[in-house]
């Protein structure tokens, strides 16, 4: 706990300043394995597995699935579903593989409610008449 408290107090408030500059709704950091290491809001998806866990079937788990199996510089786009651990609201993830080197070592994932960069983000008390539809109308 002491060193995962070291590292959060060193890069949480550039993670959550990304997020409100860019109005995400949550920035999460995922390990080679599946587990969501970071989370800046830190909802009931934080420290779970997203490939066996209970979000594994959800739009976090299958875009983590799909950027952990992709190479250096793809980006992984799940469109707009119901999130549960966003109250049912509409999410949807954008993932990309992080390496170093040759070697996976996570992957990192921008999302929630406004991850397509929706300018009406909540919880950056900002509000707008931006939106986005998905491509089954949602």
């Amino acid at each position: 706990p002491y060193a995962y408290n070291q590292h959060h107090a060193r890069f949480h408030p550039t993670l959550r300043a990304f997020l409100e500059s860019f109005a995400y709704y949550d920035v999460f950091l995922v390990d080679a394995r599946g587990n969501v290491i970071y989370s800046v809001f830190k909802e009931t998806d934080f420290a779970t597995n997203l490939l066996t866990g209970p979000y594994r079937d959800s739009a976090l788990g299958r875009a983590a699935a799909k950027a952990l199996q992709a190479e250096p510089g793809a980006v992984v786009l799940e469109d707009f579903a119901a999130y549960l651990p966003s109250y049912g609201a509409a999410a949807s993830f954008i993932a990309s593989p992080v390496y170093d080197g040759a070697a996976l070592i996570g992957c990192a994932v921008l999302g929630g409610a406004d991850a397509a960069g929706d300018a009406g983000c909540d919880r950056c008390g900002r509000r707008g008449a931006a939106g986005r539809v998905g491509r089954d109308g949602a």
